[in-house]
């Protein structure tokens, strides 16, 4: 595939050189490059004989392979976000030497008109693999683990418990904040996170409101591959605490469960790192649940304040706390991505890949990342836009009208709640996580 110019390893081109028997020319494919991978650049792919997937939107079916020549053709799919009905032509070559990496790939034509021009393309230049796709690298591709994606069931089932009445809204200084707070760092462990500060997952702070009672963020470490958790980490988090119980509304309901704000962003925290924890980086991943902060932000000032890079190195801190839209949103506001940092270019590049735009502010008071940009660390807050893949504007007013209950005892879990916004939400989170840690 025709990627960024990147600088690949000299072993590259000697690996290459080293590369194995071609597959004796046939119908079928071979085996190396049937299954799941992920290239040098995050990109996620699942390839069949018959289908070529670039996760999670681009398909090509695949229509003729050529094993004794390593190129296959395929019609784009009509879906695709470019370039829809015309063909492609795919030149592979195996790689030794070079694990975890065992084949690269180059997108030789991407556009041509027929299956015949497509089949005619100038092949790929194998001997100088670093600039033999079209003056770029070939993209290296790694066995991926199974990965099904985003857990919607268990992340509604998780955002409901969290918001039930029972939790009376987990307001500030109550033992069901408290609860809620040792059943997450029950969580995070469970996870094989350690203390990230200090020797507990649980962080004690009191704050000035209440200076004489002690109430807990929740902060953890998922160890990188190899089980290091020093050197530069990510860091994501969402805060865990509500309103608690108000004054009632129309209905008498005093109880104000935030279920969108934040008891789903919670959930959602915790499938990215039940990921993670399944296929780490080589950067560790920091997960911090913050309390009070309905109060001011009072959880992450206490922690931010509390001594010198209190989180560690971080590459980037990203917040969750804008809810879940009900569909997918295509354009997004990238909070803390100006001015531009490299996290904030990757999480770009991870959203144009899906077919969506992302326009980046500058840090702003209105969540916990934000006292960090302060210490200089990058920080990024995605806010979902007004555009809805699907939706016409009247339909997605429709959907904010009886979901989005922010700040209201209205607020509360729904089964009717669609989850198809919070599957494509979760799985970007993944993504940008996935890149900037390795």
């Amino acid at each position: 595939m025709r990627a960024p110019a990147v600088v690949l390893a000299v072993a590259l081109a000697a690996a290459c050189a080293r590369g194995g028997d071609r597959t004796a020319a046939g119908a079928g494919p071979p085996p190396l490059v049937i299954g799941r991978f992920a290239d040098d650049y995050g990109n996620a792919f699942r390839i069949s004989p018959a289908l070529f997937e670039q996760l999670p939107r681009n398909r090509f079916h695949i229509v003729e392979w050529n094993a004794a020549e390593q190129y296959f053709l395929a019609r784009n799919d009509a879906g695709n976000s470019s370039d829809s009905g015309l063909w492609t032509r795919v030149d592979w070559m195996p790689l030794t030497g070079m694990e975890p990496y065992t084949w690269g790939f180059c997108m030789t034509a991407y556009r041509a008109p027929t299956l015949d021009s497509a089949r005619a393309t100038t092949p790929a230049v194998r001997s100088v693999p670093r600039r033999g796709c079209a003056g770029f690298p070939f993209s290296r591709m790694r066995v991926q683990p199974v990965d099904a994606g985003p857990d919607t069931a268990a992340m509604f089932a998780m955002a409901q418990a969290l918001a039930a009445d029972s939790l009376r809204g987990r307001g500030p200084w109550t033992p069901e904040n408290e609860h809620v707070a040792r059943y997450l760092a029950a969580r995070l462990t469970a996870l094989g996170a350690r203390p990230a500060i200090g020797g507990s997952i649980l962080v004690p702070f009191a704050s000035p409101p209440r200076p004489a009672d002690t109430v807990y963020n929740v902060v953890g470490v998922l160890p990188a591959r190899g089980g290091s958790v020093g050197g530069q980490r990510v860091g994501l988090t969402a805060h865990f605490d509500h309103l608690g119980v108000a004054a009632p509304d129309e209905r008498g309901d005093s109880i104000y469960n935030g279920f969108l704000d934040a008891a789903l962003p919670v959930a959602m925290v915790l499938d990215v790192a039940r990921r993670y924890a399944a296929a780490p980086g080589t950067k560790p991943l920091v997960v911090a649940f913050f309390n009070l902060e309905e109060q001011g932000l009072l959880g992450s000032l206490a922690l931010a304040g509390s001594r010198p890079r209190p989180l560690g190195e971080l590459a980037v801190l990203i917040g969750v706390d804008a809810g879940s839209p009900a569909g997918e949103a295509v354009t997004w506001q990238l909070m803390g991505g100006a001015p531009e940092h490299a996290a904030a270019r990757i999480a770009d590049s991870l959203a144009r890949a899906r077919g969506w735009t992302t326009t980046s502010t500058p840090p702003r008071a209105i969540s916990d990342v934000f006292p960090f940009s302060q210490l200089g660390v990058p920080i990024l807050f995605p806010i979902p836009g007004r555009t809805w893949r699907g939706y016409t504007d009247a339909q997605r007013s429709d959907a904010m009208a009886r979901f989005d209950h922010y700040h209201k005892p209205a607020d509360e879990a729904r089964r009717d709640f669609p989850l198809t916004g919070t599957w494509y939400f979760a799985d970007w989170l993944w993504s940008i996580v996935s890149v900037v840690s390795r």
